[in-house]
């Protein structure tokens, strides 16, 4: 009874842990024309602020791609009502406002947005995330290894 009652418990855990294991969702940054030429860069959808006012919010050492050069960088997202757009690197520039929902728990848009003279395109990314009906099988294979292997110990006792 006891080992009917440990594979329920495992077999009813294997879920919870699946729905569980999800990956944060993003988005993909892809800015032409810049004067500094082209920049790329993912982001969570709903990032968590380094700092935030009322017009804006700050991201911190921000991993992003320059004509194919890797760099970081600070990069402060503004609401319409400072003039929307961005800045980094000591440089600001207006436009279109790249978020949803307040700076302290913003979440950015999707589609093409003008700031200053270029354009900046926020698309969702392409990142595999585990689908929890793989980690169901895979736990239920596991266990059912476990109880070959379990019926296998007892025979040779016995």
């Amino acid at each position: 009874m006891r080992t009917l009652a440990r594979i329920v418990s495992v077999s009813l855990a294997i879920p919870v842990m699946c729905a569980m294991a999800h990956a944060a969702t993003m988005s993909d940054f892809s800015a032409t024309g810049t004067p500094y030429g082209n920049i790329t860069l993912t982001l969570p959808t709903s990032p968590t602020p380094t700092s935030f006012t009322a017009d804006s919010f700050v991201l911190t050492s921000v991993p992003l791609i320059v004509d194919g050069d890797p760099a970081t960088e600070d990069i402060t997202f503004y609401t319409s009502a400072a003039g929307g757009g961005g800045g980094g690197g000591g440089a600001r520039v207006t436009g279109d406002q790249l978020f949803s929902g307040s700076t302290s728990s913003p979440t950015f848009l999707s589609g093409s947005f003008t700031v200053g003279d270029f354009s900046v395109m926020v698309s969702p990314a392409s990142t595999p995330v585990p689908e929890p009906a793989s980690l169901l099988l895979l736990g239920t294979g596991i266990l059912g290894a476990c109880g070959v292997v379990r019926n296998k110990l007892h025979l040779r006792r016995n």
